[in-house]
């Protein structure tokens, strides 16, 4: 899932935060009321590859409006709406959403922002173990970082102990899943991915404490986090065994909960930035149990960077450690030839068993528990040319325990300080059977988007 994430998200942001966040926390004290409205229009075409010919994969006109308003020195109002309308994954598409809408409201010591928001935590450079609060939409087609998050209606406190150290609380009474769409993956007839409700309600919520230490050269915090991850896993809705061997297998996404301990730093080190992360998460209920929920895991990354002039590398190692690795059976529910080994003699009341044991291999390989433990490089570099007004840079990630290759190059021009111009591409590969080998049909290809910023 990390590659989709990337390849959706277009490679590495740091620190992303909500779109106001910093001007949420720098209210006007002058007490006049404020109004600042901006936000862009832009229009996009993905280009992908389908039986050795180009094809038009996604192209849409895109507009959002952004509207900030500060009544008086304490509270401040959010909010951000779009309408994207065109073609996208064989379809028409037309669709307004409202992807933040909340209030900021500043009583000394502590800040409170209630409403539909994005909050992202961690402080790693884009793969963040500690991240666990707002979902994301992975099969967005946008060369944006910010634009995979989904906002989550909720509820968050920081308080201000002393000026080396914050308290941050946060309460999600809605439980809000990250969007799949492994419908738009090849699949054999029998197997069939349901679509539904991305939204799980949950009478205790779920909460989130975050203890931040902000000294000179280096900030870091601890964090925990009890609640449904927002990356579900994938169970078994339904299925039939017909009389006549006709097997069909109905998925859909499942939330589970769990418990993620963590722990994030970001420091100075003479020329280099040095920024690191760890999370252990411990979902509540066994995955022997329930087929769509992880073991417990420990993630963990470290990035560096270094900037020469106009010239930027970050290089960036993530790491997975599964304690209770157990050797998993070999997926092949997903294959588009063969079958699925049946012992024989053959009664019915091993199918579902069959079944299941390939549905938690899928899930060990969408939550990348494929091994026991499992090393992933990055690399990042990036230069500013033409007065700053020509950027070029490269994203390529490299799994080495699956052997999947992630590579996304993009050129921007600024023509004006309101218009751009982006060109890039995306390329996933790997093994059979890995989530590169069944999104790279999907996603690899070229874009060309032109924006208009006011």
């Amino acid at each position: 899932m990390i590659a989709i994430l990337v390849i959706t998200g277009y490679g590495i942001q740091i620190n992303a935060q909500g779109l106001f966040d910093v001007a949420g926390n720098n209210i006007d004290n002058s007490g006049n009321q404020k109004v600042e409205i901006n936000g862009y229009g832009r229009g996009s075409l993905y280009i992908g590859e389908k039986n050795g010919r180009a094809e038009l994969s996604s192209g849409y006109l895109e507009t959002a409006l952004r509207l900030k308003f500060l009544p008086d020195h304490s509270v401040a109002l959010f909010s951000e709406a779009r309408l994207r309308s065109g073609y996208e994954y064989g379809s028409s598409l037309f669709k307004p959403s409202l992807r933040e809408l909340y209030a900021d409201i500043d009583i000394g010591k502590l800040d409170l922002r209630i409403g539909h928001q994005i909050i992202a935590w961690g402080r790693a450079d884009g793969i963040n173990p500690t991240d666990n609060i707002t979902p994301r939409n992975y099969f967005v087609r946008s060369p944006e970082p910010d634009d995979i998050r989904l906002g989550n209606y909720l509820f968050r406190g920081r308080y201000q102990v002393n000026e080396n150290t914050r308290l941050e609380g946060i309460w999600v009474p809605f439980s809000r899943q990250s969007i799949y769409r492994f419908d738009l993956f090849e699949m054999p007839d029998y197997v069939r991915f349901r679509s539904g409700s991305n939204t799980v309600w949950e009478s205790s919520g779920n909460l989130g404490l975050k203890l931040e230490f902000l000294f000179h050269g280096v900030d870091g915090s601890v964090s925990w986090f009890s609640g449904f991850d927002p990356q579900p896993g994938i169970g078994i809705d339904h299925l039939g065994i017909g009389m006549t061997d006709r097997l069909t297998i109905d998925l859909a996404a499942k939330a589970f909960r769990q418990n993620m301990i963590g722990t994030d730093f970001a420091t100075v080190a003479g020329n280099f930035g040095i920024r690191g992360e760890a999370g252990l998460r411990i979902p509540e209920a066994d995955y022997q149990d329930e087929i769509f929920t992880p073991a417990t895991d420990i993630r963990y990354t470290l990035g560096i960077d270094r900037s020469i002039g106009n010239f930027n590398i970050m290089i960036q190692y993530f790491g997975q450690w599964v304690p209770s690795f157990k050797k998993m059976t070999e997926v092949i529910l997903f294959q588009q030839s063969g079958g699925i080994p049946l012992p024989e003699p053959l009664s019915y009341s091993h199918i579902p068993v069959i079944i299941g044991e390939q549905i938690k291999g899928f899930n060990r390989i969408i939550f990348g528990q494929t091994h026991r433990a499992s090393h992933t490089i990055a690399l990042r570099p990036s230069v500013d040319l033409m007065f700053n007004t020509l950027k070029i840079d490269l994203f390529a990630m490299y799994n080495i325990s699956t052997e999947e290759l992630t590579i996304l190059p993009r050129i921007t021009y600024s023509v004006t300080d309101y218009w751009s111009i982006s060109l890039g591409g995306q390329f996933l590969d790997g093994p059979d059977n890995s989530l590169n080998d069944m999104a790279g049909p999907l996603f690899n290809g070229g874009f060309l988007e032109v924006r208009r910023s006011f």
